[in-house]
């Protein structure tokens, strides 16, 4: 790929589509698209990923017209985000998952190069507030709320402290090209109930036995560099994806105990980002607020 083609390319995208900045997300039709693809103007414009960042870049975004496009998987964004970087391109930023690379050292240094706050955006939805607001929108009747706080926020903390040393673990793994929470069934790491009516818990037999087959499939896995256990913060850091299934889990629960019908879970993961956004609104002083402010409006001075 040459410099000539990535500028006169992927850089002139933007008027093409009518707007100032072209924003690059991860998602889309289960596709990722090449490198080649992308500087040809390729992007999927629908996916969970462009809701996140759609949705915080209309809360803390008052600069140029911007269009968002998903590109599947994270290994072109960071292509692209390195072309950034090098200086090879302007009027293109991307918005992506943090996952492990805070601590591996691998994220990219650049204002138009924005990660979210956790692992993944999903994480930020595993959240006692976000949980109780988005009950709060589907109870059709009173309730107690310091009751469902306080159900949400145990159950919560007991499921994080279960994960910890699995996080520990996943990390180690990914590490070595491998990994212990399942991506394309994140949900597998937690028990299995054929109804609603369980909170969440972690599947600790079915981990532990993963972790077991995997030391004897990698060598030097003893030897690997581990976290620092005083370093992470579960919910911030594990695997999002899984915290997702956790607080639809819980979500549903609540609503079964009140004597509804379930809701599909689809249906629960729209009401909990909608509820994040609108907690964050409410909560101008939170770190959650005050991050994604602090990245988002520095593109005003950049795009």
């Amino acid at each position: 790929m040459t410099l000539t083609r990535t500028k006169s390319g992927l850089q002139n995208i933007h008027k093409l589509k009518g707007v100032d900045l072209i924003i690059y997300t991860e998602g889309g039709d289960n596709e990722t698209l090449t490198k080649d693809q992308i500087l040809e103007g390729a992007g999927h414009e629908k996916s969970i990923d462009i809701r996140f960042w759609s949705k915080l870049f209309s809360q803390f975004y008052h600069g140029a017209k911007v269009k968002f496009l998903a590109v599947g998987g994270c290994l072109p964004l960071q292509q692209i985000a390195q072309e950034i970087a090098d200086g090879n391109l302007n009027n293109v930023c991307v918005a992506m998952d943090r996952d492990y690379s805070n601590f591996w050292g691998t994220t990219v240094q650049h204002r138009r190069v924005i990660y979210t706050r956790t692992y993944s955006w999903e994480n930020e939805l595993y959240n006692t507030d976000v949980i109780l607001r988005a009950f709060e929108q589907i109870a059709l009747d009173n309730f107690e709320a310091h009751e469902i706080r306080s159900t949400i926020e145990n159950a919560r903390n007991s499921l994080l402290g279960q994960f910890k040393h699995f996080l520990r673990a996943d990390m180690i793994l990914v590490a070595a090209d491998r990994s212990l929470f399942c991506r394309d069934k994140p949900a597998s790491c937690l028990n299995h109930v054929k109804a609603n009516r369980s909170l969440p818990e972690v599947n600790r037999l079915r981990l532990r036995s993963l972790i077991q087959s995997e030391k004897s499939n990698i060598r030097g896995f003893q030897v690997i560099n581990r976290p620092n256990s005083a370093d992470l913060d579960v919910a911030r850091d594990i695997f999002g994806k899984p915290l997702l299934a956790a607080a639809v889990r819980t979500l549903q629960y609540l609503v079964q105990n009140a004597n509804q019908k379930s809701v599909p879970n689809d249906y629960l993961e729209n009401f909990l980002l909608n509820a994040f956004f609108t907690w964050i609104a409410e909560n101008p002083a939170s770190t959650q607020a005050g991050d994604y402010r602090g990245k988002i409006s520095n593109l005003n001075a950049v795009a």
